[in-house]
């Protein structure tokens, strides 16, 4: 039996699979992020019937993943979207070892299309916004992480906080408009 465990483990893929779904369901927001992620967010948690595409066995899958103890539909529906994620890593590990690679190649490639997508998540959009440069946009001077979680290190702008500076705004419309 202790074999098998550790065959599934570190042949199969499945210490990479439990290390990504830990890695997803980390970062999976609890809000809608957009596009789809409404619609499938509002699904999970009043069902129904996705748009003409469908989805139906994800809208499924939405709706079996309720009992989640999650904060909200949109987080349950991203932590759900993690879970397969996950598996998806799992199935392309056993496609790699069928096609004859190594297990310690298998799980390397696996892992490299496992973190595309946390990666491009956090630096691509500091590397969008680090590049423009107009008087009314916070200059980004450094993209970094420590102690494992990623960091900006933005321009000093004097004359307060943004939290005030937004409700200014907010509260110079409302009495404009």
């Amino acid at each position: 039996m202790r074999d098998r465990i550790a065959t599934w483990l570190w042949d199969r893929g499945g210490a990479l699979a439990i290390a990504v779904l830990a890695l997803y369901v980390a970062v999976a927001p609890d809000h809608i992020v957009d596009g789809d992620n409404a619609e499938f967010a509002s699904l999970s948690t009043t069902g129904g019937a996705a748009h003409p595409s469908g989805y139906p066995a994800f809208v499924l899958f939405l709706r079996a993943m309720r009992w989640l103890p999650v904060a909200s539909g949109a987080h349950q529906a991203n932590v759900a979207t993690a879970i397969v994620g996950a598996a998806a890593v799992l199935v392309l590990h056993a496609a790699a070892r069928a096609w004859g690679a190594r297990p310690i190649a298998a799980s390397l490639a696996c892992a490299v299309f496992a973190s595309g997508p946390v990666v491009l998540r956090v630096h691509t959009e500091a590397e969008v916004f680090a590049r423009l440069q107009h008087p009314n946009i916070v200059q980004i001077y450094e993209i970094g992480e420590h102690d494992g979680r990623p960091y900006l290190s933005l321009e000093y702008v004097e004359g307060g906080t943004l939290d005030r500076a937004l409700k200014q705004v907010l509260q110079t419309r409302s009495t404009s408009g």
